[in-house]
């Protein structure tokens, strides 16, 4: 049986896509000063908004008070998994196991994510969950599992290494949803 869960790495973000738009836009640093010497905060700015509004219903995937259930190990916390870390490679199976599926799940279910962790290891994303379940020990292994994607997100891989990239993206169609913009 699973348990319910908020997730603290996408509850800060407002669900409404313009504040979503504007959100990023600081997250990314759009209002640094290279950028509006540039001219560019002004085309930064208007493209994640519409961003923002063609993906409006992809947003948040939770119920409308911003739960949603967590089962397994991903209802324990990160001092549970800094423990089991310390414990060895035994203590982190469970959680292996599960990062594996979530991860696997995020790419199944995210539009044009091949690949979240990019062209980082499973070494690199265990060194990042162990600084972060060791700065926040009370957050749930769901809820930091979420911060490592947050965090991987820019650098995914959106199509499988052996893809012709280029091509891919010259294709007329909304790159949010796949689906065909031509008649």
């Amino acid at each position: 049986m699973g348990r319910p869960g908020t997730c603290s790495a996408h509850s800060k973000t407002p669900l409404n896509p313009v504040f979503y738009a504007i959100w990023l836009c600081i997250k990314l640093k759009v209002f640094n000063r290279d950028a509006v010497r540039s001219g560019m905060r002004t085309v930064l700015t208007l493209s994640l908004i519409i961003v923002a509004l063609c993906t409006q219903q992809t947003a948040v995937s939770k119920d409308v008070d911003g739960e949603f259930v967590v089962f397994g190990i991903g209802t324990s916390t990160c001092g549970d998994y800094i423990s089991s870390r310390r414990q060895g490679s035994g203590g982190m199976e469970p959680y292996r196991q599960w990062l594996s599926g979530y991860l696997s799940a995020f790419n199944l279910i995210v539009v044009n994510t091949y690949d979240i962790m990019g062209t980082n290891s499973y070494q690199h994303v265990i060194k990042w969950l162990d600084k972060f379940c060791l700065a926040n020990g009370d957050e749930s292994f769901v809820n930091a599992s979420a911060a490592l994607t947050v965090s991987l997100f820019p650098d995914r891989r959106n199509l499988a290494p052996s893809k012709d990239t280029e091509s891919k993206w010259n294709q007329s169609g909304n790159l949010f949803t796949g689906e065909s913009t031509s008649d």
